[in-house]
């Protein structure tokens, strides 16, 4: 049945032509954010400032203030990218069918791998958590949509929709543990622990099948 007034969802040719001001203002964002990667990971955080990130990405201070209102804005923008390369990472692991020690264990190989790829500024950010205490919640915030795409497979990591309930203890466990698995593969990519890579990964592909297996119980 035809319903009255109902508006057609709009396909990609109703969307507007990217303009060539729309792709001018996108190479400026990304070029703003990675002089300010660069900047911040040469360990001049504290000194760096909003001019000598527009001078090192070749443009006005005036032009980084159309997109990022401080120096803490493009510091968190940096951080949500390093967020969202963890969500892909657990889209992985929630589309595993009851995963197998081996399967876990491939899968925080390729995670070590991406932390190995990303470690200075995984490094940084715990760093940015001592100037920045707010940023607590954000990686709290950034773990609880991590178990949100494995309750997705896993239902009893579902968050409780009643006030007041008890929090769910699998959740808590499941913050832990992705607390870990990020220490673990940091200190990996990092080489401060004397300890041998694949022993440490197969101990902890051992823990994180268990808990998956815990959840289907």
């Amino acid at each position: 049945m035809k319903v009255s007034g109902a508006k057609r969802k709009a396909l990609p040719q109703d969307l507007p032509a990217r303009t060539k001001r729309d792709e001018q203002r996108d190479a400026t964002r990304q070029a703003l954010k990675a002089a300010a990667r660069k900047l911040f990971l040469n360990g001049e955080y504290f000194t760096t400032n909003v001019q000598s990130i527009a001078v090192e990405a070749g443009v006005t201070r005036a032009t980084y203030y159309l997109h990022f209102p401080t120096k803490q804005a493009i510091l968190w923008e940096l951080l949500r990218e390093e967020i969202q390369r963890q969500r892909g990472m657990y889209l992985r692991l929630a589309a595993l069918s009851e995963p197998s020690i081996a399967d876990v264990r491939d899968w925080l190989s390729h995670f070590a791998r991406a932390t190995q790829r990303s470690r200075r500024m995984i490094s940084f950010s715990q760093m940015a958590v001592g100037l920045h205490p707010e940023l607590i919640n954000v990686f709290s915030e950034a773990r609880d949509e991590l178990l949100d795409i494995l309750s997705n497979a896993y239902p009893t990591l579902r968050r409780s929709e009643t006030r007041g309930a008890r929090v769910n203890p699998k959740r808590i466990e499941g913050h832990l543990l992705i607390m870990q698995i990020d220490e673990v593969c940091l200190n990996l990519a990092l080489g401060v622990w004397p300890l041998d890579r694949q022993a440490s990964i197969d101990f902890l592909a051992a823990r994180v099948a268990a808990f998956l297996a815990s959840l289907d119980q």
